[in-house]
């Protein structure tokens, strides 16, 4: 049986990273995972964990749970498919394993979006 945060893992979303540069010329995003299970994007709370303060920041901070182990990396772009950010290209800002259950494997993502 999954566990709750699983079962919360209702929305479907790719991850795209940014191109190798050749030439001098650099290309469109890359889609590197397609159709990754996550939870619903929320606000990220501790806006001051970022180092501004949410006023002068000139994004909004989210968070969202990956279900499954890959790898992403600050830079990396999350684009939901699903859910009230579809389509909304969010930069990754921290991605870090999440300790739910044992047998089963999260990463926590802090994303930003242009306000």
């Amino acid at each position: 049986m999954p566990s709750s945060l699983a079962r919360i893992a209702i929305h479907r979303a790719d991850l795209l990273k940014n191109p190798n540069v050749s030439g001098g010329i650099i290309g469109e995003l890359e889609v590197y995972e397609v159709n990754i299970q996550i939870t619903p994007v929320d606000p990220y709370i501790d806006e001051m964990e970022l180092g501004e303060s949410p006023i002068e920041n000139p994004y909004d901070a989210l968070q969202t749970f990956v279900v499954g182990d890959f790898s992403i990396e600050e830079g990396h772009i999350l684009r939901p498919s699903t859910g009230r950010y579809k389509d909304v290209q969010l930069a990754i800002r921290a991605a870090s394993p999440w300790e739910w259950d044992t047998s089963e494997t999260f990463t926590r993502l802090i994303l930003e979006r242009n306000k």
